[in-house]
């Protein structure tokens, strides 16, 4: 039985140019619909911290989500994609 849980996957090593457009846009190439991001900010800087969570609208979506976006290049830098 899927969870609200299985829907939330969790992003690190992101760039600081990432934006929620950004994440809501490669999301969206796999194909999964986008029903919340949070793009956490460093409070001293307003800068983001490297990582995000977003929320996708069923469990089938997380997973192709994830199995096509972990390891890939952003910005120069590989992507870690995670329940």
């Amino acid at each position: 039985m899927a969870t609200e849980d299985s829907r939330k996957l969790f992003m690190a090593g992101l760039p600081e140019s990432v934006t929620e457009d950004t994440l809501r846009n490669l999301f969206s190439e796999t194909g999964a619909t986008v029903t919340e991001v949070s793009l956490p900010r460093d409070r001293a800087t307003g800068r983001p911290r490297g990582f995000a969570f977003v929320r996708l609208g069923d469990e089938d979506e997380a997973n192709r989500a994830r199995q096509e976006l972990d390891g890939r290049i952003v910005d120069g830098r590989p992507i870690s994609v995670r329940p």
